[in-house]
């Protein structure tokens, strides 16, 4: 359970999921679970349960864990999380898929009145917040018929496309650096007039044929 989550009601949904998968695949007694309970709530969440002074026959049953667990969180109030999804926005680094995912998550929380009321809202979350302008672009340019589904394998080809350019400029860069640094290691010396490594010239030390002077 993670305790420092600033979103405890999503933190303790995600924590009973996986406790119930976990106990499911292990096939584990229900009159055993609360000890897996108790071990995975974190010290923080065990000095909590124990201000509940249940009863071994109570820990037994744990549904009476999970109800106390549930009245901790404040009631969810839909329109706070409908002004909260409107001002989502794909942050520095996340991909596509993990910004949908971030809305998809949040419009669970809002209440809307189907599962395609759902969609198109995260749709337009996904329009509105995302950082690829060619995305915005291409979605806006659809008709009513574009899906969420189809929305998003767009948004990611195009992601995919924009981060291939952002290596090959990258590359193209790290080559002309490359290749000034062998032109500029290739022009003939000044002093004994051939190629050599920068400090190297041959010439150093001794004495021109011609002039008598050093170094050259």
């Amino acid at each position: 359970m993670d305790w420092s989550s600033d979103d405890k009601a999503q933190s303790l949904q995600d924590f009973k999921q996986l406790c119930d998968m976990w106990f499911k695949v292990k096939n584990t007694e229900k009159k055993l679970q609360h000890n897996y309970i108790m071990l995975w709530l974190g010290s923080e969440g065990l000095r909590l349960l124990n201000t509940w002074n249940l009863t071994v026959e109570q820990l037994e049953d744990p549904k009476n864990i999970w109800d106390r667990l549930q009245l901790l969180q404040p009631p969810q109030n839909f329109r706070i999380h409908r002004l909260e999804m409107q001002r989502l926005t794909q942050r520095t680094g996340e991909s596509v898929e993990d910004f949908c995912t971030r809305c998809r998550t949040k419009a669970i929380k809002c209440k809307y009145t189907d599962k395609a009321a759902e969609d198109e809202r995260v749709l337009e979350q996904l329009i509105a917040g995302t950082s690829i302008s060619t995305v915005q672009r291409e979605l806006l340019s659809r008709d009513s018929t574009l899906t969420l589904a189809t929305a998003l394998e767009l948004a990611k080809s195009h992601e995919a496309t924009a981060n291939h350019m952002r290596q090959m400029q990258e590359l193209t860069a790290t080559g002309s650096t490359i290749d000034a640094i062998r032109a500029k290691d290739s022009r003939a010396c000044g002093n004994c007039g051939g190629k050599h490594p920068p400090r190297q010239c041959p010439a150093y030390g001794t004495k021109c044929s011609k002039c008598l002077r050093p170094n050259h």
